[in-house]
Formats: structure tokens, C-alpha cells, sequence
């Protein structure tokens, strides 16, 4: 596994590529992408950060965040994934095995 070098500094904005699991395409349906903005306004809800744009692909997602300085950018980033994550499951949509 190679070796990335990563900036934790709090407060810093960032530019993100999640991909889904096995390259699941779950963001090919349209309420997978209402539940990943109910989940971006309900982390903004909880903690503010600045979500300045977001480009939505079948299998991944490109980010550009801000979070703020008392909240490491990882730590949000696995959080709104976390929220992401739940709504699609309850919600019984969840991702093909």
C-alpha cells in the first residue's frame, strides 16, 4: 500500500474523491442523491462547514470543503459519510453485495 502524505491541519479546505464501495453505482439513482444533500444540510446543521462545490458520478463523488478549525477535515468527512451511509440503508435502498 503506498505511503500519502496528508495535511490534517484543522480548519483547512480540502479537495475530495470518495469512491463507493466496489464502485457501487448508488448515486445512478436519484434518491441516493436527495439522501447525500439531506445528509450534507443535516452535517451543516450539526457543524458548520463550508461546502463549496460537489460534481455527483454513479460510483464516486469529487468534493471541494472547508471545515472549521476546530474540526480535523477527516473527522467530517467520516461523519458525513457515516450520516450519507445510514440514510441510503434505512431508507431501503441499500447497496447491492
Amino acid at each position: 500500500m503506498p505511503t500519502y502524505r496528508r495535511n490534517f491541519t484543522p480548519g483547512g479546505a480540502v479537495f475530495l474523491t470518495l469512491v463507493m464501495f466496489k464502485r457501487q453505482p448508488i448515486f445512478a439513482e436519484p434518491n441516493n442523491v436527495q439522501l447525500l444533500r439531506k445528509a450534507v444540510s443535516t452535517m451543516k446543521a450539526e457543524m458548520p462547514f463550508e461546502f463549496t462545490a460537489a460534481v455527483i458520478l454513479p460510483d464516486h463523488i469529487h468534493s471541494g470543503e472547508a471545515w472549521p478549525s476546530t474540526l480535523p477535515s477527516p473527522v467530517g468527512v467520516f461523519k458525513l459519510s457515516a450520516v450519507c451511509e445510514r440514510g441510503i440503508l434505512w431508507n431501503g435502498l441499500g447497496m447491492p453485495v
